[in-house]
């Protein structure tokens, strides 16, 4: 997966005004309210096929990738 153009806010963060850093703040809040959102149910009926529990952590690998790629410090 390809990372997204643009640089890290971390790099900027110290400069950047109050209402800039809270709009990210809110920005970032409403990424994380749609992505908790989303609802695994298809993992877990593709893992009841297979035969396993596995539906709950496919989820943790997804969310893994995401910190993984997305959230890097």
């Amino acid at each position: 997966m390809a990372e997204a153009a643009g640089k890290q806010v971390a790099d900027s963060w110290h400069t950047l005004e109050l209402e800039e850093k809270v709009a990210i703040m809110k920005d970032l809040v409403s990424i994380e309210k749609k992505l908790l959102s989303i609802s695994f149910t298809r993992y877990a009926v593709a893992a009841s096929f297979l035969g396993s529990n596995r539906g709950p952590l496919i989820a943790l690998q997804v969310w893994q990738s995401i910190l993984e790629n997305f959230c890097k410090v």
